[in-house]
C-alpha cells in the first residue's frame, strides 16, 4: 500500500475520542494500518503529530578531514551492507562524510524509536527539574501510591521498579497502547511496581513516557514547543515532529520523533559540546555531566544515553527480553556515548576525537556496534 494511503487511513482514526472509545480497538486499527515494516525511514505515515518547529541554519562543511578517505570508503561499505538510509560523520563540528541511499537526501526525515529518549532528557535538563525529588511531586495521581516514592532519577536511569511489559500484537497489553493507544498518560500511569525503585536496571519505554509527562506538567507547555524552543531552534535544526496519541493530546516521549539525519547529529553534537552552541550554552554543563554518569544498576547507561565503556560483548536491554544489542569488540575509545534506536539506529559521539557519527537505515538484528565507529577512528591521521 503506498505511504499516502496509509497516512489517510490513520487520519481517519484521529477523531477527538468519546467516552464510548474502546481503547483496544482503536489500538488494534493503528496497528493494522501502520507500515510497521517501513516505520524508520516512512516517517510522516502516522497521525497525528505535532510540529516541532525550527529554525534552520546550515551546517558546516570541512574543507579538509583528519579522517583517511580509506577509512570513510570502509566506513561506508559496512554501512552500505547494513542498508542504511543516511551515513554522517562530524568532526570538530563540521560534516566530513554525508552519503544517503538512493531515494534519500537530506531533507528526509526519519524515525529512528528510542533515540528519542536522549532527546527528551536534553529537555528535561534544560528545563532545570530536580531529578531526585519523588515523582508524587508532579504525578499527583500516585500521591498515595508506592509508585508516587519513585524519583526521576529513577526514570531517567531505568531503575524505577515498574514493569517492563513486552511488546506484542495484543492491543490490550500495556506496552502496545503505548505506541497506538489513544491515551497514553492514561496508560503509562497504569504500570505496575514490580521491584523496589533503584534496586534493578529494566529498560522501558514506560519510564521514558512518564518523564515527558512530568515535563510537560513542570513546564505548563506542550511538549513540543518546549522542545522546539529549547532544544530544537537553538541547534539550528530544520523543522520536525513528534507522535501525538490524539489530536491535542500527549506527545510520544519515548519515542517517534521525526527528524532529519543532519539534525540528530546535532543532537550528538549537542552532548560533544557539553550543551553548548555557538558559544550559548543551551543546556547547563552540568547536566549533560549527569546525562553521562553510570546509572548505579548499570555502568553502561547514563540518564537515557548509552556508555560504551566498560565493554560489554552483549548489551541486554532487561533481564525479561531476549533482545541483545551486540559488539564484537570493544570501541577503539574510551569514552564513547550513544543515543540507541530500533535495532541499528544510532548516533556515536567519541569525545576524545570530538566526532559524531550518525547511521539510520533498515532495521538489522546483525547490527555490531564496534564496526561503524571503529572503523572511522581507525582513519584518524
Amino acid at each position: 500500500m503506498p505511504a499516502h494511503r496509509l497516512t489517510l487511513t490513520l487520519l481517519a482514526l484521529t477523531a477527538p475520542l468519546s467516552a464510548q472509545d474502546d481503547i483496544a480497538t482503536v489500538t488494534a486499527e493503528r496497528m493494522k494500518a501502520f507500515p510497521a515494516a517501513q516505520a524508520v525511514e516512512n516517517a510522516e505515515a502516522y497521525q497525528p503529530a505535532e510540529e516541532v518547529k525550527g529554525s534552520p541554519r546550515r551546517l558546516a562543511l570541512a574543507k579538509e578531514s583528519r579522517i583517511d578517505a580509506a577509512a570513510l570508503t570502509n566506513a561506508q561499505d559496512y554501512a552500505d551492507r547494513q542498508k542504511s538510509f543516511a551515513f554522517l560523520v562530524l568532526q570538530d563540528g563540521k560534516l566530513v562524510h554525508e552519503r544517503y541511499a538512493a531515494g534519500f537526501n537530506s531533507t528526509n526525515r526519519f524515525s529512528p524509536a528510542s533515540m528519542h529518549k536522549t532527546v527528551m532528557a536534553l529537555a528535561i535538563g534544560a528545563a532545570r527539574l530536580d531529578i531526585d525529588k519523588p515523582v508524587s511531586k508532579w504525578l499527583t495521581e500516585w500521591k498515595d501510591d508506592p509508585r508516587g516514592a519513585i524519583t526521576l532519577r529513577q526514570l531517567l536511569t531505568m531503575s524505577s521498579g515498574l514493569e517492563t511489559p513486552p511488546f506484542s500484537p495484543d492491543p490490550k497489553g500495556l506496552s502496545t497502547q503505548l505506541f497506538f493507544g489513544p491515551d497514553i498518560a492514561k496508560t503509562a500511569l497504569n504500570y505496575k511496581l514490580v521491584a523496589a525503585p533503584g534496586s534493578v536496571f529494566s529498560y522501558s519505554n514506560g519510564n521514558s513516557q512518564l518523564a515527558g509527562l512530568i515535563l510537560e506538567r513542570a513546564t505548563g507547555q506542550r511538549y513540543a514547543d518546549f522542545l522546539s524552543a529549547k532544544i530544537w531552534k537553538p541547534i539550528g535544526g530544520d523543522n520536525a515532529s513528534v507522535w501525538l496519541d490524539r489530536p491535542g493530546g500527549m506527545a510520544h516521549s519515548f519515542c517517534c520523533l521525526q527528524a532529519t539525519a543532519r539534525d540528530w547529529a546535532r543532537i550528538g553534537q549537542l552532548i560533544l559540546d557539553e550543551g553548548k552552541v555557538r558559544g550559548r550554552q543551551v543546556v547547563p554543563k552540568e547536566w549533560v555531566a549527569e546525562m553521562v554518569k553510570p546509572a548505579a544498576t548499570n555502568a553502561n547507561y547514563g540518564l537515557q544515553l548509552w556508555l560504551g565503556s566498560p565493554y560489554v560483548a552483549e548489551r541486554k536491554y532487561s533481564s525479561s527480553s531476549a533482545l541483545v544489542a551486540k559488539a564484537a569488540k570493544p570501541f577503539a575509545r574510551d569514552g564513547v556515548l550513544f543515543l540507541d534506536g530500533a535495532v541499528g539506529q544510532r548516533v556515536y559521539i567519541v569525545p576524545s576525537e570530538k566526532l559524531v557519527i550518525v547511521r539510520i537505515g533498515q532495521s538489522s538484528m546483525s547490527w555490531d556496534d564496534s564496526e561503524l565507529p571503529n572503523r572511522v577512528l581507525a582513519g584518524l591521521r
